[in-house]
């Protein structure tokens, strides 16, 4: 147990050394006392956190330390190796340098010691000293000549006082070469196995085998091309592997040579071109070598021994492959046999050509991002659209994945007595052929394909296969697409297809670097039925816009008089047809969005699916022309045609009080009084007026007879203050007027009272012009509330409509267009509010400061 006292500064100290913060305590201490310890340590800690002391270190690393120093990662700094040491490879401890051997001690170091001159070499575990039968290599060993072992011990394990080289036997019976580390014999691979185990000619030495001369030329292209950045990489992967695979898998059929092989072409892109020496040449050379054996799995394509990459390259074949035979599998929404699941498997190779494992897709394989599971779990719900993206470190990708892992990806069919797997066509978007990006082409031109990566930080490596990539490729967009086969009520969908768009990235600064990477699901349906109904009903419908149009614009020129065809009258023409046609257009895209909304929730069967974003390109464009085609509708003024509302009292004066208006109402209410119509004998109080071209003239005269003053009554001076108000005479003028109007004072300028007959008002126009008399049309429908801004919630609410829906499809956020909507409404009601006071006062020539 360790003695405890204070220092002057407070702390604690042990009688080892004032330099140690720190205190021991043994088992038998009692639990007060150990409470009271570390009291006073919590003390201490108190004491010197309140002078504000920080602890503070320098950052080193292993490449910091020099050559006769090792990065202690106890301490996290560089400590000073012993008399004749040096760092090891890793840094992190010391070896004794060349020609010292190392001696045991009880200490954790180690003490090195020259060999004496009569041994000068260290043996290969470098505890010992040694005589050698011939030289000594650059760490002071006993090297042999090639085909010859180093012996160093007896089979007892002694120290032997010189080494021996002793020579492997290569030959029948033996076939022993000597192993990497050339400290034993061991058996030769394989191939070399005939008469020796050495290689000779024709046969060629390539990746540790000893290939027969075949039809492969040696002199293989092992670059990689990345066209993306018109950049190629001499591989070192590639070099070293390329044509031993090649050979190995055509001369032997050896599965995992064949595997490799086919994922160096998947690392290519599976591109073709003009030299047949790359990676996809090569294994196409295998490939059409096993045209004469019996295909895998009865699938043309996929011959024996190798993997399956391609469908083949016939014109047309995507569409036959993807559009002919339905999956054998139906999806249902409810029902007993509800089925919305799918069902995805891999077969994961590493790069070398081994079978690893069968994934299930959905973990942490094909969707990278960072997800809930919630929310992927919904990813492989038919039906459901799905989409995740985000941005991932190149660190982080070259890190975790050094080495790509290859997928074949399967649809997992089901079945109670034995599963069925159907495998996923792939088109590569940046695959080439012969320097052509086919797969951005027509269906016609798609070479379809088969296995994918993710990550490939291998293939961009130049010096070794340990050095950090020149460039990687990552798919930074992986797609799989259901399309439903038309025309049927049950469920059935074609092959899905997996698309796969690659990306490279050149390394620059590994650690800021990012790259996007998405996976998503889509599920579409050929729209081209109802795409041809939507338009039928756009061209009927538009052209019945048309004579709707023409017939608003006849009704356009009586109301105002006009009596020729001129340019203003084919202008408003087309003001007219752009609001029609825009409620078109609306009626269409309603329709169409109630009829997907409606079938694909009420379907049992999958029979319709919602459209893809490019599919929904005509809905947009439908929704943005109603749009652009309405702030077209205007309140246009008509010199011949208004509104008139009858004011008179029957009471002979309007200005009552309480009392006098209670006795009023009860007289009307017994007809002791006349009624309050226009007419004698009738209630209607309300017209539309069309008026003859005498009375609008004589009006026009009155109105351009005064100039209105501006400015608010307090800057008038006194003395025009006194004079009569030149607005006032004018409306008194213009108030008898049309008082005598009314009263029929005018006979040159007279009216009759007539009912619109059931046409005109459906119509909305006049089929009498008033050429001698005007024409008081009864309306008890209000219709003066059209020139009211609230008189107009329909166009109103069509416009606000057309508008959130815009901003929706444009910043696909509907809180957005929501807040927008309500924005533009408070604008356009601040206009109207300001416009039409101002109209109201030219028009009625009442004072603004009389308007509420």
């Amino acid at each position: 147990m360790a003695l405890v006292h204070y220092c002057k500064d407070g702390c604690p100290h042990t009688k080892r050394g004032r330099n140690h913060h720190t205190m021991a305590t043994g088992t038998l201490l009692p639990f007060h006392c150990r409470y009271e310890v570390r009291f006073i340590v919590f003390n201490c800690i108190h004491f010197i956190s309140l002078h504000g002391q920080q602890y503070i270190i320098p950052y080193e690393t292993p490449s910091n330390c020099s050559v006769d120093e090792f990065f202690d990662f106890s301490s996290l700094s560089c400590a000073s190796c012993g008399p004749n040491q040096q760092q090891n490879a890793a840094g992190l401890s010391c070896i004794c340098k060349s020609g010292f051997r190392t001696v045991t001690t009880e200490q954790t170091s180690i003490t090195c010691e020259s060999c004496p001159g009569d041994k000068p070499a260290v043996t290969k575990d470098g505890f010992g000293c040694i005589r050698c039968p011939s030289s000594l290599n650059d760490a002071g060993q006993c090297q042999c000549p090639p085909g010859y072992i180093l012996v160093e011990r007896d089979v007892s394990g002694n120290l032997l006082d010189e080494a021996v080289c002793e020579m492997c036997n290569g030959n029948v019976s033996a076939f022993s070469v000597p192993n990497r580390r050339g400290e034993r014999c061991e058996r030769c691979q394989a191939s070399f196995i005939k008469s020796s185990c050495v290689c000779n000619s024709p046969s060629v030495l390539a990746g540790g085998l000893c290939l027969p001369q075949s039809s492969l030329a040696t002199n293989v292209n092992p670059s990689v091309n990345f066209a993306q950045l018109k950049v190629s990489v001499l591989s070192a992967w590639f070099v070293k592997n390329l044509y031993s695979s090649a050979a190995a898998c055509l001369s032997f059929s050896n599965l995992t040579a064949c595997q490799a092989l086919g994922n160096m072409c998947v690392m290519n892109m599976h591109s073709f071109s003009g030299i047949s020496t790359d990676a996809c040449g090569l294994f196409n050379t295998v490939f059409r070598s096993r045209a004469a054996f019996s295909p895998t799995q009865d699938i043309s394509y996929w011959r024996q021994n190798l993997p399956w990459l391609y469908y083949g390259d016939e014109p047309g074949l995507a569409s036959r492959v993807l559009q002919t035979d339905p999956v054998p599998v139906s999806f249902s929404f409810r029902g007993r046999n509800k089925n919305t699941d799918i069902k995805l498997l891999a077969a994961v190779y590493n790069v070398r050509g081994v079978f690893l494992r069968w994934e299930n897709i959905g973990g942490s394989n094909l969707l990278i991002c960072p997800e809930t599971a919630i929310k992927r779990l919904s990813a492989f719900s038919f039906g459901t659209s799905y989409q995740e993206s985000c941005d991932v470190s190149v660190a982080d990708l070259v890190h975790t994945l050094p080495e790509p892992l290859l997928y074949d990806v399967f649809m997992d069919l089901g079945g109670e007595d034995s599963r069925k797997l159907l495998p996923l066509p792939t088109l590569v978007y940046n695959q080439q052929y012969n320097g052509r990006f086919i797969n951005q082409e027509s269906m016609k031109s798609w070479y379809l394909s088969r296995r994918m990566f993710l990550v490939d930080a291998l293939s961009g490596r130049e010096k070794n296969t340990n050095s950090l990539p020149k460039v990687i490729r990552v798919a930074n967009s992986v797609k799989i697409r259901f399309q439903l086969v038309p025309n049927t009520q049950e469920g059935q969908v074609f092959p899905p297809l997996l698309t796969v768009e690659y990306r490279d990235v050149p390394i620059t600064d590994i650690d800021t670097q990012t790259v996007s990477m998405s996976f998503a699901l889509e599920y579409e349906m050929d729209q081209s039925e109802a795409r041809m109904k939507t338009d039928t009903a756009l061209g009927v419908l538009a052209g019945l816009s048309v004579l709707l149009s023409v017939l608003k614009t006849v009704s356009w020129k009586r109301r105002i008089a006009s009596p020729i065809v001129d340019l203003r009258t084919m202008l408003m023409f087309f003001l007219f047809y752009a609001g029609d046609l825009a409620n078109v257009f609306l009626a269409v895209t309603v329709g169409t969005g109630l009829y997907w909304l409606i079938l694909y929730k009420a379907q049992q069967q999958a029979s319709v699916l919602l459209p893809l974003p490019q599919q929904e390109e005509q809905f947009v464009t439908y929704i943005s022309c109603a749009f652009a085609l309405k702030i077209s509708v205007l309140l246009l003024p008509h010199r011949c045609f208004g509104y008139y509302i009858h004011g008179r009292s029957v009471h002979g004066h309007a200005d009552t009080n309480m009392e006098e208006m209670s006795n009023n109402l009860r007289r009307e209410a017994e007809s002791m009084c006349g009624q309050r119509g226009l007419l004698p004998n009738t209630d209607i109080q309300t017209f539309q007026v069309a008026l003859s071209i005498r009375l609008r003239s004589h009006y026009d005269k009155i109105r351009e007879s005064f100039t209105r003053r501006h400015g608010p009554s307090r800057l008038i001076d006194a003395a025009s203050a006194n004079q009569l108000d030149p607005n006032i005479r004018a409306y008194h003028t213009m108030n008898h007027f049309l008082g005598s109007i009314i009263d029929h004072a005018h006979p040159d300028m007279d009216y009759y009272v007539r009912d619109k007959l059931t046409f005109e008002r459906v119509m909305g126009m006049e089929f009498l012009e008033p050429n001698d008399k005007s024409i008081f049309y009864n309306d008890e429908g209000h219709s003066f509330s059209d020139v009211l801004y609230y008189g107009n919630e329909g166009t109103l609410l069509i416009f606000d409509t057309l508008f959130f829906c815009v901003v929706d499809l444009v910043s696909q956020s509907f809180v957005l267009a929501a807040v927008l909507t309500y924005v533009q409404q408070m604008i356009f009601k601040r206009i109207r509010n300001v416009f039409g006071r101002r109209n109201i006062v030219n028009k009625t020539l009442v004072d603004d400061r009389f308007l509420i």
